[in-house]
């Protein structure tokens, strides 16, 4: 009587993992003829119909089997380790060069600040022999390049960090994180907005804007035409240069600033294009937006502390209109916290990127087309979307009508409003190298004497006084 064949079962994450490497484009060949023979015993084939399947011997074949039932799939689909041939790279030496690497070039008299892969491998091997490292002195760039790699280290990448400066940074976090979830409040499902305003102390109701300057955009001409992509129909289609191309000269033309703000609330841009952003541009820009809003409305500006926000120009504006304006001061040095830098990041990629123009008339034209299309076509509001809730911060004991100050700067204001001047973070001042004492020089014993002389009694060579 022939023996029954034996049908290997397969759980169901073992399935899954099978059909997925049978169904991979990049599987390596040895995995997925094991995956195969271990998908045709789950069918009830025999080792030989699966052998001749995978186009390996019926030892594999069974030996696949075998491994699978004793230790698992991974270990069916994978080769055994090997003993290899033994590492000549000791971890002292690893760690020789790990250590080197989380240094500064200038630490060795080098003139860099940081490390690039060639001298970096050029100076460990210069190194290595006096450093008691011979090993070193001798590997190639891959071989110092893989201590590196599995130290998970990265010299050769220079990255940017924001570090807190202002004191009050938690306090400015949780009022503006306050004042975003009030807004957040404003909105029904599916972030449709309800044609609601959050209100004031005094019961009026708040228009919230994301205010900012991106000063410095260059005006900058072409002085040769660009080529737009060309296909070569004549030759299957394949293109002559498939990017639009640019030529590397240009003429510049100066600078323009763009003053731009967006309505929180209902997504809409103001936006101004200025030679510069002093402050009189700034209360040129406060003056459109108090005739954009109907009166009695507060407008609420979150803006950052540049000192044109802050000046007493600003203030005297800010008297003519007493209760209209609220400003909110993000921390200092946190603008990711501005809603208006998403905005501009959009803007860069979209326009301002690559833009060629003769004069800043026709930049002017082009960046004031871009928010008209912006406020004419489908723009969404803003809406913060992190930290939102009492986990982290405790968003509930804030008052957002408590939040914003009135006045900015406190020589300016009114008598009434002295005490409501809006606080600055306190500069930190390096402390001044000290001198070293210079020690004052003796004067000499002797004195020099001045020609001609004047003698009260002069005497003669033979020593007999002169006559008076």
């Amino acid at each position: 009587m022939a023996n029954r064949v034996r049908t290997l079962e397969l759980s169901v994450e073992d399935r899954e993992a099978v059909e997925g490497i049978l169904m991979s484009q990049t599987a390596e060949v040895r995995r997925y003829r094991r995956a195969l023979i271990l998908s045709l015993k789950a069918c009830g084939k025999t080792d030989y119909a699966a052998a001749l399947a995978a186009n390996v011997s019926l030892a594999t074949a069974a030996r696949t089997v075998a491994r699978y039932l004793a230790h698992g799939l991974e270990a069916a689909l994978s080769d055994n380790p090997r003993t290899g041939r033994p590492p000549s790279v000791s971890e002292a030496d690893s760690l020789w060069v790990t250590a080197l690497a989380c240094s500064k070039p200038a630490d060795f008299g080098l003139g860099r600040e940081t490390w690039y892969p060639v001298m970096f491998c050029g100076f460990v091997r210069e190194v290595a022999e006096a450093e008691g490292h011979p090993r070193m002195a001798t590997a190639c760039d891959d071989t110092i390049l893989g201590v590196l790699d599995r130290a998970r280290l990265q010299p050769f990448r220079l990255r940017y960090y924001c570090t807190r400066k202002d004191p009050e940074f938690n306090r400015k976090l949780l009022e503006l994180l306050a004042i975003y979830r009030e807004i957040d409040g404003c909105f029904d499902e599916g972030d449709v907005y309800a044609s609601r305003l959050p209100t004031s102390k005094d019961g009026r109701p708040v228009r919230v804007l994301s205010y900012d300057e991106k000063p410095g955009i260059q005006v900058l001409a072409d002085l040769a035409p660009k080529l737009m992509p060309v296909a070569d129909s004549a030759n299957g289609g394949k293109s002559l240069h498939a990017s639009v191309c640019q030529d590397y000269e240009y003429r510049r033309h100066g600078t323009v600033s763009l003053l731009a703000a967006i309505d929180l609330l209902e997504g809409r841009a103001f936006a101004k294009v200025r030679q510069s952003h002093k402050s009189s541009d700034f209360v040129d820009f406060l003056g459109m937006l108090d005739a954009c809003y109907p009166e009695g409305d507060v407008i609420r500006l979150i803006l950052d502390n540049h000192s044109v926000h802050m000046s007493q120009e600003t203030q005297l504006y800010l008297n003519t209109v007493p209760g209209r304006f609220e400003f909110v001061f993000p921390p200092t040095h946190a603008s990711w916290t501005n809603m208006i830098e998403g905005f501009f990041s959009t803007m860069t990629k979209q326009l301002l990127g690559g833009i060629r123009c003769a004069t800043k008339d026709e930049l002017r034209e082009k960046i004031m087309s871009y928010i008209e299309r912006f406020n004419a076509g489908e723009h969404r509001p803003r809406r913060w979307k992190w930290a939102l809730d009492d986990e982290r911060f405790d968003i509930g004991s804030v008052d957002p009508s408590e939040v914003p100050f009135l006045v900015v700067n406190g020589n300016t204001c009114r008598e009434c409003d002295s005490e409501l001047k809006a606080a600055r973070p306190k500069t930190v001042r390096k402390p001044r190298p000290k001198r070293s004492r210079k020690t004052k020089k003796k004067e000499p014993e002797w004195v020099q004497l001045e020609l001609p002389l004047v003698w009260d009694d002069p005497v003669t060579l033979d020593g007999d006084k002169e006559a008076a």
